[in-house]
This record gives C-alpha cells, structure tokens and sequence, in this order.
C-alpha cells in the first residue's frame, strides 16, 4: 500500500502535510482498526460491490416507478437513462482526475521535502519542515540566483512565529465573509448573515447522501495528530479528502460539515454502503467525541441522545 499510494495523507492538497510514506504510523492504525472488527465481511470488497449493487437498483427502481406515474410526450424514462450514464462517467472520470492531481501533488511534496533537508544541512534553514513556509518562487529564485532576499531563515522564522499566532487563535474564519478596503486591515473576517448549528429539539440538519439509520458513540476527528482508532464508531469530521477512505471500514456512519452529494466522502460511502450525511451546519462544534446520537441517512437528520461530554484537556489539536 505505501509503495502504491504512500503519496496519500489526509489534507493531501496541502504539501506542508505529511504523506504516508513519511509518516506511516496510519497505517498501522488503521489495520488495528480493521483487526478490531466485529465483522470482518465489511473488508470483503466482493460483499462491498454486491451492496452498492443493491443500492444501486433500488434506486434505479424508485426513480423509473417515480417517472412512470406521470404521461409524457418525452420519452423521460430514455432521456433518464442517458442523462444517468453520463452522469457516472463524469464522476468516475472526476475521481480519477482527482487521484492523478494528488500523485502531482505528492510528487511535488517530495521533492520540496528533499530540498529542505539539503536546505538545513547547509544552514539555509534551521530544519526541513521550514520550506513550508516559503513560497515556491522564494525557493526556486534562491537557486536559480534571482532571490529579492537571501535571508530565508529570517522569512521562515517570522511566518512560523505569524502561524503559530493563527493556531492560538480560538475563533477560526467563517467560510464567507465579506471584507471592506484592505482585506488585512480593520476586517473581522466575519459573515454576519451565517446560520447557526440547527439544533431545534436536538437535531441537527443535513443533506443525506447514503441511507441507513444508526444509533451509536460518534469519534470527532479534526486532523492528522488526532487518536485515528476507530470500532464501530460515527465518524464526525468538518471534510474530508481520499486521505480519509482507509478508516472508512471501521466506521458504521459518516457525518461531515462540508461538503454535497457529490463530495468524495459521499461518492465513496455510497459505494461502501455507510449511512452518511454531509453539509451539517455547525457540527464539530456541536458534537464531541463519546457522544450517542442517532442518524438517518436518508432524511439528513442527526438527533443527539446524550448531552455534551467535555474534551478531556490534555487533546491533540
């Protein structure tokens, strides 16, 4: 697997991320996990195509029983067909369109990865990981000659410090907001017309991508440095990326903030058969790790059966 695709990591759109073959400690987790489980035919990739078959029909079937109840002069069940095989060929052509951007992107990551180490056994930076913090032209003008400056210790020790700042921040961004003059400047990043978590009469509201209604413990992730072990539990993540797929099958739900239908955390557990919803308004800050909750993912609903347990102090962030 690392030989194959030890480029992947969670975040794996962000080079400054770790790829598996950097740190595999993810994937021994991940065969703990899978070890761990009650039911080791979710592994089975037979029995997963056989469910997603299912699935299949099941849908197919509701949606020709939908168009045959009304008369049309259009053929609406053929125009359906067509614009359903289509449909799947642009997501399967997506997916791997996707996969060969993140081979660039680990590619890329290597490399920049081999220049910071050349980088800190010659003293240009106080260690590797500080190529992060510079642009990809500060690097390449530095060799090439061309460099505004050659200080790029100094560059990197101030965006560490700048970044180090962002972290300790307790209130991140909204995801839209709308800035005034200069954007750095007297802006609260702010969107004043945001909605809140929906949580009338302790349920939470998304769009349901996979069916299945599940009553279980969930598991909060935020990022790589969090506890990956997982049994059975409800993964509940603000998004994901294919970085993720390998805990799916230790997982019996999926719900995420981010993402739609056609995000690949849906695309791939429709596949896999696991209930999930995505677009959840709020839901990492709503729900934590040991928290009992029940989802429908047909409906998009999640109903919280226990209350808010307290993040123990001592948590990886």
């Amino acid at each position: 697997y690392l030989d194959l695709y030890g480029f992947r990591c969670i975040n794996e759109l962000k080079l400054e991320e770790f790829s598996l073959r950097e740190r595999p400690h993810m994937i021994y987790q991940v065969i703990r996990n899978y070890l761990l489980l009650d039911d080791p035919t979710v592994l089975d990739v037979a029995a997963i195509e056989t469910r997603e078959q299912g699935i299949r029909r099941d849908a197919e079937q509701r949606a020709f029983a939908a168009l045959s109840k009304s008369w049309s002069l259009l053929p609406r069940p053929a125009i359906f067909r067509w614009v359903l095989k289509n449909a799947r060929m642009g997501v399967k052509n997506r997916e791997n369109m996707r996969f060969a951007r993140t081979r660039i992107y680990g590619l890329l990551r290597e490399m920049l990865c081999a220049i910071g180490e050349h980088f800190a056994q010659e003293e240009i930076l106080d260690k590797a990981e500080d190529i992060f913090y510079l642009t990809i032209d500060e690097v390449w003008d530095f060799v090439k000659g061309t460099a505004v400056t050659t200080d790029l210790r100094g560059l990197a020790r101030l965006r560490r410090e700048e970044f180090d700042g962002y972290r300790k921040e307790t209130t991140a961004p909204d995801d839209r907001f709308d800035t005034y003059g200069m954007a750095y400047h007297r802006n609260l990043f702010r969107n004043h017309n945001a909605e809140a978590a929906h949580t009338t009469d302790g349920m939470l509201q998304g769009i349901g991508c996979c069916p299945g209604v599940v009553t279980g413990s969930v598991k909060v992730l935020h990022n790589p440095a969090d506890d990956m072990s997982l049994s059975g539990e409800i993964l509940v993540a603000e998004r994901t990326d294919p970085g993720w797929v390998p805990l799916y099958p230790a997982v019996s739900g999926i719900l995420i903030e981010r993402g739609s239908i056609l995000s690949h955390s849906a695309v791939v557990a429709r596949e896999m058969g696991i209930p999930t919803i995505v677009g959840i308004t709020g839901l990492v800050n709503t729900l934590s790790t040991g928290q009992k909750v029940k989802m429908d993912g047909r409906a998009g609903t999640v109903e919280i059966l226990s209350d808010r347990i307290p993040t123990p102090p001592n948590r990886k962030t």
